[in-house]
């Protein structure tokens, strides 16, 4: 059973709260004693990594320690302000570092099955809240998106009614502005249904998803837009029982029913946009492959060439 390679100590801020774990090369000679509490320590400066040599190093303790710093940045995402539940999650993982890392004989195979159960807890604790939060964060934006267009879907229809002397379909910018107001809720019912459950690597992602709330919806908003236009212009039809999406210009329900079909499909909706737009401009959508010849003259290095007509 192989020494263990690496010193474990904590990290410290300026208050003395443990933030997170530092994990350095042990030198060879002299033994360096146990890193104290805080990681600003003269004997982890005074390590000399170039001492041992990489091949000393197994490599199932390579691994471990990268797991363990995949584990510390996610719980540290978890806990931007190191409150809650960090404190502990991080005295768990000190343990596993050390009984893995570290000793005269390191249980690397004991400490990754510890390691195992802890982001199974982690997940167990964290995964429900993370997705409440998610969820209540992306319902808030889709609510306040929503409830603008649809307003003014609304002062679109009362202004269509005053019959002014100007040139714009106020009808038609209602059905589009519905249309949007209908997709924000049919993006927050798409990510409520397909995330059902999340992986421990998901709970980092969910959290940074947040930042980006905004931009998701309009994305999606905007891409409800092209598919009412595409309907109004009759470049695409779908019947649904006597209702046909070429009712999108004038029938509120027809919009609605589009905007919400939209958001549901947001992530999908992009690449059927894009086939359609390259069907539309003649734009093929993969290479066409090359004759045997012009293969041939290519390997080669030669290009082909085009031979005049016999005459």
């Amino acid at each position: 059973m192989p020494n263990g390679a690496f010193i474990v100590g904590y990290e410290l801020d300026e208050s003395k709260t443990r933030t997170g774990l530092t994990i350095l090369l042990a030198p060879v000679l002299p033994p360096a004693p146990p890193p104290q509490a805080n990681v600003v320590d003269d004997h982890a400066i005074g390590v000399d990594l170039n001492k041992p040599m990489a091949s000393d190093v197994p490599d199932d303790q390579v691994e471990l320690k990268a797991e363990i710093e995949r584990v510390l940045a996610t719980i540290r995402a978890l806990f931007p302000n190191y409150s809650q539940r960090f404190p502990r999650y991080l005295q768990t993982l000190y343990t596993v570092a050390q009984a893995g890392l570290t000793g005269q004989y390191a249980q690397t195979n004991v400490a990754r099955r510890a390691l195992l159960s802890l982001k199974e807890e982690i997940i167990g604790c964290e995964a429900s809240r993370v997705k409440l939060r998610h969820l209540s964060s992306l319902g808030r934006w889709a609510l306040i998106l929503g409830a603008v267009t649809a307003t003014c879907g609304m002062i679109f229809r009362y202004l269509a009614h005053l019959n002014w002397p100007v040139f714009i379909d106020f009808i038609l910018l209602s059905q589009f502005a519905f249309a949007w107001s209908a997709s924000m809720a049919g993006a927050f019912v798409s990510y409520g249904t397909r995330k059902t459950e999340l992986s421990f690597e998901d709970l980092v992602k969910v959290e940074r998803e947040r930042n980006w709330f905004i931009v998701r919806l309009s994305y999606t908003g905007i891409q409800t837009m092209i598919v009412g236009l595409a309907c109004v212009l009759n470049f695409t039809q779908v019947n649904i029982g006597n209702k046909s999406t070429l009712m999108f210009s004038y029938i509120v329900e027809i919009a609605v029913l589009v905007g919400l079909l939209c958001g549901f499909s947001e992530q999908m909706m992009s690449t059927a946009i894009a086939k359609q737009a390259s069907a539309l401009l003649g734009i093929p959508s993969e290479p066409q492959p090359s004759g045997p010849a012009d293969h041939v003259g290519a390997l080669n290095g030669n290009k082909p060439t085009n031979s005049p007509p016999a005459p």
